[in-house]
């Protein structure tokens, strides 16, 4: 949102909040990237070491969540640097691989929830 405000404000602050809209584009891909899966928590919080992460146990999940890959879409639209496709990319394939459950008998595939603790460590809870 930041970075359209910036595009459409067109004023002396324009370059100023699309350079924060990139920080923080790439603040939210820094926080999905370092996990094992490339999924990220439904919420993080920076630790001492400024590293983003879920503290709380409550927060350990993902629920499909679009926000992340709105912004990368809306970024690569607005800057058409190559990241923010190839960022919308690898977050599909990652959705595709770690989110997708098959139950033939109710859908063909569908989607849902994962707890964090498989997002972080590619293991079952």
């Amino acid at each position: 949102m930041i970075g359209l405000g910036a595009h459409t404000l067109k004023n002396d602050l324009s370059e100023r909040y699309m350079g924060i809209a990139e920080s923080v584009t790439s603040t939210c891909h820094e926080a999905y990237d370092r996990t094992a899966t490339k999924l990220g928590p439904e919420a993080f919080r920076f630790t001492e070491a400024i590293e983003a992460k879920a503290l709380k146990s409550n927060e350990k999940y993902y629920i499909l969540r679009p926000e992340v890959i709105e912004s990368y879409f809306i970024m690569w639209r607005l800057t058409k640097q190559q990241k923010y496709r190839d960022w919308g990319w690898e977050a599909v394939q990652v959705k595709s691989t770690f989110s997708i459950s098959f139950e033939k008998s109710v859908f063909p595939a569908f989607y849902g929830t994962i707890r964090l603790c498989t997002v972080f460590t590619r293991a079952p809870c």
